[in-house]
């Protein structure tokens, strides 16, 4: 019995002595700092910025800066109805809006078509395939970098454009979409708030506006519109 016991104390004493002199490895970490700033996405404008109220947001430091602005041009508009519609939807919503002519790229429509085509016999082919797949307006171009072109529409309604895309895929090819424009006459707005004070930038944003149209510092546009 006495052997026992000598036996459980030393064993007792070599845990104990296991258990102070080992220790698993720390991780290493990296601490965190105090009032990191967050990812944030800045206007590509002159603006001012100002810092949003902490008890207006819940206290959340990490929320972004609202941006401020005192003009902003909306463009280019190709043709005076859309300057008509933007500008309705401008006043309705408390902005003043200056209308002027510039000289840029009138947006005509989504461009279908196949390229690299390797020879004009090759193109005629393609061609009398989709005339009998009713598709009957589609006409060889040359280039005489890439082979022949053969064009399948230009279309101004996207979901148009994506039908004949699709419709040319179905047959076989691999069509090509593109933004055709042509130089001309285009219109931009300069608006600004009617008791001219500053506004933020996401009042405009958050409007129903043609998602192609640009926003640019009033500035920018004027020298661009001088050039």
């Amino acid at each position: 019995m006495r052997a026992l016991f000598f036996v459980l104390v030393l064993a007792n004493l070599g845990f104990a002595a296991w258990a102070t002199w080992y220790r698993a490895p720390e991780v290493p970490t990296r601490p965190m700092v105090a009032n990191a700033p967050g990812i944030e996405i800045y206007a590509d404008v002159a603006a001012q910025e100002t810092p949003a109220s902490g008890a207006a947001r819940g206290g959340d430091a990490r929320e972004s800066t609202q941006t401020f602005v005192r003009c902003m041009s909306i463009g280019p508009l190709p043709n005076r109805v859309d300057v008509d519609d933007t500008v309705r939807a401008l006043t309705g919503s408390g902005f003043e809006a200056r209308q002027r002519v510039a000289q840029g790229e009138v947006w005509l429509g989504q461009w279908v078509y196949i390229d690299a085509i390797a020879s004009q016999s090759e193109a005629a082919r393609i061609v009398d395939v989709l005339a009998e797949n009713d598709i009957t307006e589609a006409y060889v171009i040359a280039d005489g970098n890439n082979g022949s072109i053969v064009s399948l529409g230009v279309f101004s309604q996207q979901e148009r454009a994506r039908q004949r895309f699709s419709d040319a895929e179905a047959l076989g090819f691999s069509p090509v979409v593109a933004d055709r424009s042509q130089p001309g006459e285009v219109f931009w707005l300069d608006v600004t708030a009617r008791d001219g004070a500053e506004f933020p930038l996401s009042d405009l944003e958050s409007l129903n506006i043609d998602p192609q149209l640009r926003l640019e510092s009033c500035a920018a546009s004027d020298r661009s519109s001088q050039q």
